[in-house]
């Protein structure tokens, strides 16, 4: 039988055990200026303890983007999943946040990469990184910084390209959704050229989802197959809503 969760107003974290496997890696880039109404995408790349490989799939990257984000999965072999913890464990990143500096620049994307062991997880973030950068805004301690992070980037990628080698992945199908409904009052409606449709799934009440509402069970599939990949209106109640959905990721808390 689905179940649905649904968020307080303000988003907490919930009491619950973190699904396995367990997080090891985790790069991401952000944008903080922009406006998303269902939060981020799945991270660009998440590496877990069994050898779990997820890529955050681009989709649109117009605003407001698309009405379902999916992710796609690869599977890292024993021998690179041990040669990843190697390359963590040699890095001196995991003792604690490092100091990139505030740059000036125009480049909107921040940088977020977190690393878990034993000890937890440790997160950095970088504005603009591997875009030029130049003192006084930026140390020279700041740009060696900033060097070794994206160095310590490229080598994660380079492990998790080889679950790929042909560059194809397999889509992920997630057992849990992040779903939003903005109510079509606050936002432009000069962004969407559609009369709204009657949204198909019953058993999910838009006007519950002040932030977010998880979605388990048989539910996943329906409201995937309801948004598809066209960021329309969907009407319930009367009301016009636009509706939005990630996977959540097997880390990831419930709404």
């Amino acid at each position: 039988m689905a179940v649905l969760e649904v968020a307080a107003p303000v988003p907490v974290i919930v009491d619950a055990p973190v699904p396995t496997p367990g997080l090891l890696v985790r790069i991401d880039m952000q944008e903080p200026s922009s406006a998303v109404v269902a939060g981020p995408s799945p991270s660009q790349l998440s590496i877990y303890e069994d050898g779990l490989v997820l890529h955050g799939a681009p989709g649109d990257a117009s605003y407001p983007g698309p009405a379902w984000t999916p992710a796609a999965a690869d599977q890292l072999a024993p021998s690179d999943l041990a040669q990843l913890r190697q390359i963590l464990d040699a890095s001196d990143l995991g003792v604690g946040p490092g100091d990139y500096g505030a740059p000036d620049s125009v480049a909107p994307h921040l940088t977020v990469v977190t690393l878990v062991d034993a000890g937890g997880a440790v997160v950095h973030e970088a504005l603009a990184l591997g875009w030029p950068v130049t003192e006084p805004a930026v140390t020279a301690e700041q740009v060696a910084a900033r060097q070794r992070l994206i160095r310590l980037i490229g080598q994660v990628r380079s492990v998790a390209d080889r679950a790929a080698p042909g560059g194809g992945h397999a889509l992920w199908t997630p057992d849990r959704l992040r779903v939003t409904a903005v109510p079509v009052g606050q936002i432009d409606p000069a962004s969407y050229d559609a009369t709204p449709r009657a949204w198909p799934v019953a058993g999910v009440d838009l006007a519950a989802t002040p932030a977010c509402l998880t979605v388990t069970g048989d539910l996943v599939d329906e409201v995937i197959g309801a948004l598809g990949g066209a960021l329309d209106l969907h009407e319930q109640d009367g009301i016009p809503y636009q509706v939005q959905a990630r996977a959540l990721l097997p880390d990831e808390p419930a709404c």
